[in-house]
């Protein structure tokens, strides 16, 4: 826990003062205020290259008031010869119902697979929040967490880089069936939940601008799915599709949000202040370029929406060449 790593510290530099300590030594005093064994971590994480993924699935007993989690761990398989077994690791936990953690620790993770339960939870969690404040060095997949459990997670988990990873697995979803659709990919294919939750976390005001733009960025690659990596083009159609559908769906209030942030710009403003936009002025223009730039046929909702708006390549291209021309 964070108290006993700072009890560590201290004990390791009051300890060597003033004169020369080994890695060996830090851990040692590590160990020594912990009461923990560290060797098997040492030699894991500080002798072979490499990291973990991790998959995790999660059962609820209403009888026992339990709440489990089973998680597995691959990739260590690839270490050299004597040094191949799990990592060992911690998992920060919470357990989440209507927006709380109800229950929050830490787990030690030292096996290919182990199972974990908390005790006395008194109603159906909504979600794991699997590895909170961004703490796992490694890669979680979500593939087998459903999609209901991500929606509520990305809206409403108190850990925000978990409601990032969770709004991410859903894009990636939405990502991958436009790219198996290929020719017959249109912004039309894209989801109403997708598209909801989108509106949802734009519009969260709890969240700073550049946290929103974030976690509504639509992900890099194909994630799991590498028999798709080699799709160039399909990919890139499947980014503009999802921007196009956000656009048809959401484009008023996209445009709004862009218009809101250059009419606060205040030229004496702190950089930090500042820079905070810069990322949700750039996902709106790249939404609003999209819209734009798309085939009619394929919108969702194509007069509804530019026609409403006014909205054209022109205005775009003015708003761009502001943008440009001001400190942003």
């Amino acid at each position: 826990t964070p108290p006993v790593f700072v009890r560590g510290l201290d004990h390791y530099h009051t300890k060597y003062a003033y004169s020369n300590a080994t890695t060996e030594d830090w851990v040692a005093c590590m160990e020594e205020v912990s009461g923990l064994d560290l060797q098997r971590m040492l030699t894991g994480w500080l002798k072979r290259s490499g990291h973990p993924t991790v998959t995790f699935t999660t059962e609820y007993d209403a009888d026992a008031r339990t709440y489990s989690a089973t998680v597995t761990q691959t990739g260590f398989e690839k270490g050299p010869a004597g040094n191949n077994g799990p990592w060992d690791f911690p998992i920060a936990y919470g357990v989440v119902v209507n927006g709380a953690s109800t229950h929050e620790g830490v787990w030690r993770m030292t096996e290919a697979t182990q199972t974990f339960t908390v005790t006395d939870v008194a109603t159906k969690p909504d979600f794991l929040s699997f590895a909170q404040g961004w703490s796992f060095f490694g890669k979680v997949d979500r593939s087998g967490v459903s999609n209901e459990e991500l929606v509520k997670q990305a809206m409403h988990d108190p850990d925000v880089p978990n409601r990032y990873f969770a709004f991410g697995a859903i894009a990636m979803k939405e990502k991958v069936a436009l790219i198996e659709a290929g020719a017959d990919a249109a912004p039309a294919s894209v989801s109403d939940t997708y598209l909801n939750l989108y509106a949802t976390i734009l519009a969260d005001e709890s969240l700073s601008l550049a946290t929103r733009a974030l976690i509504l960025r639509i992900p890099a690659g194909t994630g799991t799915r590498s028999d798709l990596r080699h799709k160039y083009k399909e990919i890139a159609e499947a980014g503009k599709a999802m921007r196009q559908a956000v656009f048809d769906q959401h484009g008023p209030a996209v445009l709004a949000l862009l218009t809101k942030i250059q009419s606060e710009d205040r030229d004496d403003a702190p950089q930090r202040v500042g820079v905070n936009p810069r990322f949700m002025l750039a996902m709106c223009v790249r939404v609003l370029a999209a819209g734009v730039s798309k085939k009619v046929s394929g919108a969702r909702r194509p007069a509804e929406a530019v026609t409403a708006m006014g909205f054209t390549a022109e205005k775009l291209a003015g708003i761009v060449k502001g943008l440009l021309s001001s400190r942003w």
